[in-house]
């Protein structure tokens, strides 16, 4: 059984992606701040409120594409670290790993942002005939094309040859696939 403390320690980084989630979705929600956050954490952010529109828009949002690719290739790599650490306290975390994939999701930033640009000047409007074919399109294209960037971006970072990387994007493909695929729909 796990003490109180221990699971406050837990749950820390879980109430920060709903407070920032809550906060980047609805300005009202800053009720939800007293509850979660210390007073210094909540005037912070009721400062920065407005300053982050910018990134989401015009010239910036490149930036901010290749940016977030980045980082949550890495949060992602540091959250199954953190995983594999629990199951194993012995392990030690790999944060050239996590650097590695910082920059492989750094580089599907460009890609992803004029891919998408293309996908809504080719598929405009928001019926939903139209965004089904968006998911469809970019399921079949998309999907499998950004998992041979991932894989012989990470193999060619740790050393290995582009057939190693193929191969590895072979013996994986399915398993990719149906994550990706399946992966938002389950959500």
């Amino acid at each position: 059984m796990q003490s109180a403390d221990t699971r406050k320690k837990h749950l820390f980084p879980v109430r920060f992606l709903i407070v920032v989630s809550l906060f980047i979705a609805d300005d009202c929600t800053f009720s939800c701040l007293n509850i979660m956050l210390p007073r210094a954490g909540k005037e912070f952010l009721v400062r920065i409120r407005f300053s982050w529109r910018p990134f989401f828009q015009g010239r910036y949002l490149l930036v901010t594409n290749i940016m977030s690719g980045g980082v949550m290739l890495s949060l992602g790599d540091i959250l199954q670290q953190t995983r594999e650490k629990h199951r194993d306290p012995g392990k030690i975390r790999d944060w050239s790993r996590t650097a590695r994939m910082f920059a492989v999701g750094c580089s599907m930033g460009p890609l992803l942002h004029y891919w998408y640009i293309w996908l809504d000047k080719v598929y405009a409007g928001k019926a939903l005939k139209t965004l089904v074919k968006k998911v469809v399109v970019d399921q079949l294209v998309a999907s499998p094309t950004l998992g041979v960037w991932y894989f012989l971006g990470m193999d060619l970072m740790e050393g290995r040859s582009l057939s190693e990387g193929w191969a590895e994007f072979r013996g994986k493909f399915w398993e990719f696939y149906k994550t990706a695929v399946f992966g938002p729909l389950l959500r």
